[in-house]
């Protein structure tokens, strides 16, 4: 503001003195006087412009000094956030500090409390020494008296090991030889699994075949017919009817032919009953004729 008074009076008396210098026009020539108006009012409007740039100019000025002052605020007030958390760590640490102190003191007393432990345990271990050195002479001693029967016993150990050498190569014999066997036995094994194939493999057959021939048996006895026929051959009794005849039947071959239709019953005379038959003169009797025939009966089942 002071520079701006300055420059203002500055101006102000520059443009009197130019006016004074300059010398007074009469009042007739208005011409004149407005050309001097004129030239008065630009230099006046040339000086405004110039104030107004320096106006300008400071208030840029003054609004970078703002700047400046509130970033040195923000700065302050954190460097105080920061003093203020400086201070708390420090008595924190003043109080960590007097915490470390007294774990010494009583570290310091622990540790003075087990060195009084070991030296005690020192003294025990110094009488223990002097018991063990006395052990170990006894050891020693005995240790010598092992050492004799240790060569003893590596003499024994030796022998062992020679039959335990035979009876490995015994055994080695004895393993080819199971090996052999096991061998044979596995073998066997398959062989007898593919048999126990074949033989399932078979019976599945018969038993398929079997299931076929009963359906091709219940085929043809519905052609047939549902009706069942049985039959059963006995001979006669001795003392029954005609010697003749008995004697007779007991000459005649019966046979029993089976096949998928069924049974069958094929009464057949001996050949000496078609000798006796045969001796007329027609070769055959008129009478016995019928028992010469080959008779052939169908039943479902003969017995």
């Amino acid at each position: 503001t002071a520079n701006k008074r300055a420059r203002t009076n500055g101006s102000s008396s520059s443009i009197s003195s130019g006016n004074e210098k300059k010398k007074k026009r009469p009042k007739w020539d208005v011409k004149g006087r407005l050309q001097d108006l004129e030239s008065f009012t630009e230099n006046l409007q040339s000086e405004v412009v110039n104030a107004n740039s320096e106006v300008m100019k400071l208030r840029l000025e003054l609004q970078q000094k703002e700047q400046v002052v509130t970033t040195i605020e923000e700065k302050k007030q954190v460097l105080q956030q920061d003093l203020s958390v400086y201070q708390k760590q420090i008595e924190k640490a003043n109080e960590s500090k007097r915490e470390l102190m007294e774990m010494i003191e009583t570290m310091k007393m622990n540790h003075q409390m087990k060195l009084n432990e070991l030296n005690m345990k020192m003294t025990e271990m110094e009488t223990e020494k002097q018991q063990i050195e006395i052990k170990y002479k006894i050891l020693v001693e005995n240790h010598q008296q092992l050492e004799y029967t240790k060569q003893q016993l590596d003499l024994d150990l030796t022998k062992k090991n020679n039959q335990l050498e035979t009876g490995k190569i015994e055994n080695k014999r004895l393993l080819d030889l199971s090996e052999n066997q096991q061998n044979k036995i596995q073998q066997l094994e398959t062989t007898i699994v593919d048999l126990t194939d074949q033989v399932d493999e078979l019976e599945t057959q018969v038993r398929n075949d079997e299931a076929l021939r009963r359906k091709l048996h219940n085929t043809i006895q519905e052609l047939k017919g549902n009706i069942r026929v049985f039959c059963r051959v006995r001979p006669l009794l001795p003392g029954v009817g005609n010697s003749s005849k008995n004697e007779l039947e007991e000459e005649m071959i019966y046979h029993f032919p089976k096949s998928l239709s069924g049974c069958g019953l094929h009464i057949i005379p001996s050949e000496s009953m078609v000798e006796q038959l045969g001796s007329g003169s027609s070769g055959r009797k008129r009478g016995n004729s019928s028992l010469i025939k080959n008779y052939e009966f169908k039943f479902d089942r003969v017995f």
